[in-house]
């Protein structure tokens, strides 16, 4: 999964035509939005390191009405090792994000928790803070995660612009550098370059495929045990 998730919009929260001591104190299901997406990835690249081979996964996410804040879970399985997951251990991802507008941008604030439910690597929880925001024809962010096992800080920034084809057809291309302090490796070294080509296609209102291809190049911190991976998969989600 990605560090931090842009929320959905939110819609407004009306109970219907009830008299107002007849409504609910629950949310409607209709104010609800998020989205269920599950999809298949070459390579399972985890801050440039490649965790599994022939991984699915799945993910919810969804934004709690009224409110800035986004919850979600993700689950992968890769079906082949890898060198940093021989025992192929499937992970889950739970997070809760707050995103808010800042400066013509956005400040995504954000906790994780990295679980391994079924091999030998420790669970992992991290904070993490992110703003993006528009600047000319291109997309900027700039994130910094704290990892609290190992007291570490990853920092990593990235560009991103899309282009639309047709009304259906659009590709999302990205590039990110990252750096690493204690996080990978002890003091402070480059991490890794990331490039990405991504192909949503929109098949109606709710439902979107999404190709991609991408590529990590390891930097002086990992690249002992890494080899730089070109990778690819492809993605169906479901937005409501």
């Amino acid at each position: 999964m990605a560090l931090l998730s842009p929320a959905q919009g939110v819609l407004p929260a009306h109970a219907g035509t009830a008299p107002e001591s007849e409504r609910s104190s629950l949310y409607d299901l209709n104010d609800f939005t998020g989205s269920l997406s599950a999809g298949y990835d070459s390579h399972y690249i985890f801050r440039g390191t490649e965790r599994g081979k022939d991984s699915a996964w799945t993910q919810i996410e969804f934004t709690i009405p009224e409110t800035p804040l986004n919850v979600g879970a993700w689950y992968q399985k890769p079906f082949s090792a890898s060198h940093l997951n021989p025992s192929k251990s499937s992970e889950l991802d739970l997070w809760a994000l707050l995103n808010v507008e800042f400066f013509d941008g956005t400040l995504s604030l954000g906790a994780i928790g990295y679980l391994i439910p079924d091999g030998d690597a420790p669970d992992r929880f991290e904070t993490a803070v992110e703003y993006s925001q528009t600047l000319g024809p291109v997309d900027v962010r700039f994130s910094v995660a704290r990892d609290f096992r190992y007291k570490g800080w990853f920092f990593e920034t990235g560009v991103a612009k899309s282009f639309s084809m047709t009304d259906r057809i659009r590709f999302d291309a990205s590039a990110g550098l990252s750096y690493q302090w204690d996080y990978f490796a002890n003091g402070g070294s480059w991490n890794h370059v990331g490039l990405n080509l991504a192909m949503p296609i929109s098949l109606s209102e709710w439902f979107t495929i999404e190709p991609y291809i991408g590529a990590t190049f390891a930097l002086e911190a990992i690249d002992d045990y890494q080899d730089d991976q070109l990778f690819g998969g492809v993605s169906l989600i479901l937005t409501f």
